[in-house]
């Protein structure tokens, strides 16, 4: 019996989060799954600098198409081809897409790689894998990267956090 028929698979389109390669392939291996390959590009509003061309419509329409291009190439090097995937790239705020569309998709779990911030950083910026674990009515695998595994949390670290020296 297969447990997992459909999984999504958020990503913010950089190397770091590309790190649940191993995990997937592991998943979806020898099974009929379907993966979700999810990116979700924030709103205009949300946006911290304006368009260059002042056409932010168009702006954004081009950024989904690369968004869509990133996706296909994430799609070849991660998943075999026997494995269906269906490329998703929406707009908005990436904790309530994701949430919402596991739910809509009937997403049985949601594979998604953790950026690693500690400290100050962790606590004033949040991370999206850390609200989607705690909101998710869908199971949540969250996979730290192998770069981050050797790190350890030392004082210096809280020290720089705070910009005491």
């Amino acid at each position: 019996m297969n447990l997992l028929k459909k999984i999504l698979v958020p990503t913010d389109l950089s190397e770091m989060s590309l790190s649940v390669e191993e995990v997937l392939r592991t998943l979806v291996e020898n099974r009929d799954v379907e993966v979700h390959l999810l990116t979700v590009l924030e709103s205009v509003s949300s946006c911290q600098t304006p368009c260059l061309d002042g056409n932010s419509e168009t702006a954004l329409r081009d950024g989904e198409t690369e968004a869509a291009s990133r996706l296909e190439k994430i799609r070849q090097r991660m998943v075999p081809r026997t494995v269906r995937v269906v490329p998703v790239v929406l707009r908005g705020d990436p904790v309530r897409l994701i949430i919402g569309y596991a739910d809509e998709e009937h997403c049985d779990v949601i594979v998604m790689a953790t950026h690693g911030r500690t400290g100050l950083a962790h606590m004033l910026v949040g991370s999206v894998a850390e609200k989607v674990v705690r909101y998710s009515n869908v199971p949540v695998l969250s996979v730290k990267p192998k770069a981050l595994h050797a790190q350890v949390v030392a004082s210096a670290d809280v020290e720089e956090q705070l910009h005491v020296h």
